[in-house]
C-alpha cells in the first residue's frame, strides 16, 4: 500500500506540471509513468488473492484501481503532448528547425554530424531521448559536431542510411559514416565520437 501511495504523489505531480514541461522534461515523464504504471499493475494483480469478500479488501482493491486509471490518464497526457511537440519539423532532418529558418542537412556535410535514428513506439528510444537530449545540450562542442535526430517517419532517409532498428547512432565525420555499436551511455558516445575524430569534439 506505501508503495502505492507513494508513487501515487509522483504522478500528481507530474499531472500538476506537465503543461510546465519542455521536450526533456516530457521524455523523462513519460518512462518514469510507464513505470509506475507498470508497477501499479503488477502490485494490483499480486494482491488479487486476497479475500475479496473481505470489505476492507474490496476497498483497498478499488483504491487500487482508481489509482492506476489515473496513472494511465497522467501517462496518456504526457505522450500525448510529447508527440505532438515531436510532430514539428524539428525531427525530420532536411527539413529541420534551426532558430526559426529551415535547412537540408547537406548544407553541414562539411562538419562532424552525429545521427541518431529513433521512433515514437520504440520503448529503448524513449528511455534514451534523455541522455541524448543531455548529450547534446551540455557536453557538444557545437563548433566542431552537430547533433541531430531523425525520425522513422523519414522513410526516405532511413532506406539511404540503411537503418535496420532503433535506436541506431551513425557518426558522420566529413567523409564516411561509422556505425556505433557500444552502449547507450554518454561517456561510452563521448569517447566513441572522439576516438573517430582524433579531437574533443564532444566534451567531458
Amino acid at each position: 500500500m506505501e508503495a502505492f501511495q507513494n508513487n501515487y504523489t509522483k504522478v500528481i505531480n507530474y499531472s500538476n506540471n506537465i503543461e510546465k514541461y519542455n521536450q526533456e522534461d516530457l521524455y523523462k515523464s513519460v518512462v518514469d509513468l510507464r513505470s509506475i504504471h507498470g508497477e501499479m499493475l503488477g502490485g494490483f494483480y499480486k494482491n488479487l488473492d486476497k479475500d475479496l469478500n473481505n470489505h476492507q479488501n474490496k476497498l483497498e482493491l478499488s483504491f487500487f484501481d482508481s489509482m492506476i486509471d489515473t496513472t494511465r490518464k497522467v501517462l496518456q497526457l504526457a505522450e500525448s503532448k510529447f508527440n505532438m511537440n515531436n510532430s514539428l519539423p524539428s525531427q525530420v532532418v532536411n527539413t529541420q528547425q534551426n532558430g526559426g529558418t529551415k535547412y537540408d542537412i547537406n548544407n553541414f556535410k562539411d562538419k562532424p554530424m552525429l545521427m541518431l535514428f529513433h521512433a515514437k513506439w520504440c520503448g529503448h528510444c524513449v528511455q534514451f531521448m534523455p541522455s541524448w537530449l543531455k548529450l547534446k545540450g551540455g557536453y557538444a562542442d557545437h563548433s566542431k559536431i552537430n547533433m541531430v535526430e531523425i525520425s522513422d517517419k523519414n522513410a526516405s532517409l532511413i532506406k539511404e542510411y540503411n537503418i535496420n532498428g532503433f535506436p541506431t547512432i551513425k557518426l558522420y565525420d566529413g567523409k564516411k559514416f561509422h556505425d556505433y555499436n557500444g552502449g547507450r551511455d554518454i561517456n561510452n558516445i563521448r569517447e566513441f565520437v572522439n576516438h573517430k575524430l582524433k579531437m574533443q569534439a564532444i566534451k567531458d
